[in-house]
């Protein structure tokens, strides 16, 4: 049964670069050997959810990866990555500073 979700990746990305993102659904010490329905919740720096980036995932053997390539229009600041498990409820965040 997972215990905790975890959200790795870089602190900074430009438009037109993927930023790789890894999310762990953890038990007390490695990921969960299952699949998990996870939902990807993508902020920009104003707060408000962006349709073009939040997602549903899946984790395999309690891993997903996920690719952002944010667009060269896209606000520069602070953007927010909320993942959700499906079923448990768990969540866990991330933040990454987008450059101009």
């Amino acid at each position: 049964m997972p215990q905790r979700l975890e959200v790795r990746g870089p602190a900074k990305a430009k438009p037109g670069i993927d930023a790789v993102f890894t999310v762990l659904v953890r038990g007390a010490d490695q990921p969960v050997d299952s699949l998990f329905p996870l939902h990807l919740a993508v902020t920009d720096p104003a707060g408000q959810t962006s349709r073009e980036y939040s997602r549903r995932l899946l984790a395999r053997h309690g891993i997903a990866e996920e690719r952002l390539r944010f667009a060269v229009n896209d606000a520069p600041g602070t953007w927010t990555l909320a993942v959700t498990d499906a079923m448990t409820r768990l969540s866990a965040k991330a933040t990454i500073e987008l450059a101009k």
